[in-house]
């Protein structure tokens, strides 16, 4: 009954088998850093026993490949090879970029990895020592046939969106945008309601991306007040932004599970049994659904009849990590 009722709502699951990364110290936003303190690598059986228990579900999965900096893990080559075991699930890479030659060589003959997700950080690529490793890859993925897709995460009200723009049409890629939201070690997140300050720039970037024939989508959801009445449906059509997010469970290096990539503080204990595995699965999505549909953001947020009507959430789950009482609901 477990295995089935994850299979009716079971969309897609992240996996963190390394919170280690060469950037740590270049991007302020960035969790890793303090989660690659509290983390070893993943044990490769024990990736090899979640991989195993993923596909006993019998249903398509969409595997998003996290970190850290996920290629920096010790057995990456043998991770990919697993998955190619592993024909219902379907993994997604989200990289820094400055992966070596051969996990290069590796990713670009694969059949099982069709998009690989670049982390657009300009502080990244104007540094020489980066540049061409980074863009070196770039370009042997894409001329291998790989989807490209750029994460940018913006952090300024006036961010520069012209260079990525270039970018995407270059390699006709995709771009999946955000604003800093709050984590343990954020040091340059953006308040919720100051997404409206965004919005002219936002305005801009959404009409330049449309006039290239470019893909654009927001990773995290916005509040609906947000928006003048008259552009909330360009915004949200036109910008794909989501009014509610789907979060979906994370998987730590230690086998504990996140009901969502971004809050970090509501751990499981590490999971050791399939049946476990199932069990907790299940409850950490009932508790994201709560947590998402239940918890106000904002006072605000309280007596807002779009709140109350679950047409909005409130904004993304990482600015109520805060407001939760997570001994009640863990």
């Amino acid at each position: 009954m477990e295995k089935q009722f994850i299979r009716n709502r079971f969309v897609k699951v992240g996996i963190v088998p390394t919170y280690k990364c060469p950037l740590h110290n270049l991007c302020d936003y960035c969790y890793a850093l303090e989660q690659s303190k509290n983390y070893n690598d993943m044990d490769p059986d024990l990736l090899q026993k979640i991989l195993s228990w993923l596909s006993e579900l019998k249903t398509p999965i969409d595997l998003k490949i996290l970190g850290g900096e996920p290629t920096s893990y010790p057995y990456f080559s043998k991770f990919l090879q697993l998955l190619d075991l592993s024909p219902q699930l379907h993994p997604f890479i989200y990289t820094n970029g400055l992966f070596t030659r051969k996990i290069c060589d590796i990713m670009s003959k694969s059949e099982k990895i069709s998009e690989v997700t670049f982390h657009y950080e300009p502080a990244i690529i104007k540094k020489n020592k980066f540049y061409k490793k980074f863009f070196r890859n770039v370009d042997t993925l894409f001329d291998s046939g790989k989807q490209i897709t750029f994460r940018y995460n913006a952090v300024d009200f006036s961010f520069d969106y012209s260079p990525l723009i270039n970018l995407a049409i270059k390699y006709n890629a995709k771009i999946i945008y955000s604003f800093s939201a709050p984590s343990a070690t954020n040091k340059q997140s953006v308040s919720l309601f100051s997404y409206r300050d965004f919005l002219p720039q936002l305005e801009k970037f959404i009409n330049n991306a449309i006039n290239n024939e470019i893909y654009i989508k927001s990773s995290r959801p916005f509040p609906a007040c947000i928006f003048p009445k008259e552009k909330k449906r360009f915004f949200l059509e036109k910008g794909n932004i989501p009014l509610q997010c789907t979060p979906y469970p994370s998987i730590n290096p230690d086998g504990s599970l996140l009901m969502c990539s971004v809050l970090l503080k509501y751990k499981t204990e590490p999971i050791l049994t399939k049946e476990r595995f199932y069990s907790t699965i299940e409850r950490v999505m009932n508790i994201a659904e709560e947590v998402k549909c239940n918890i106000p953001t904002e006072k605000e947020c309280e007596k807002c009849q779009l709140f109350i009507s679950k047409e909005c959430q409130g904004g993304c789950l990482a600015y109520k990590e805060e407001k939760v009482d997570v001994d009640n609901l863990m």
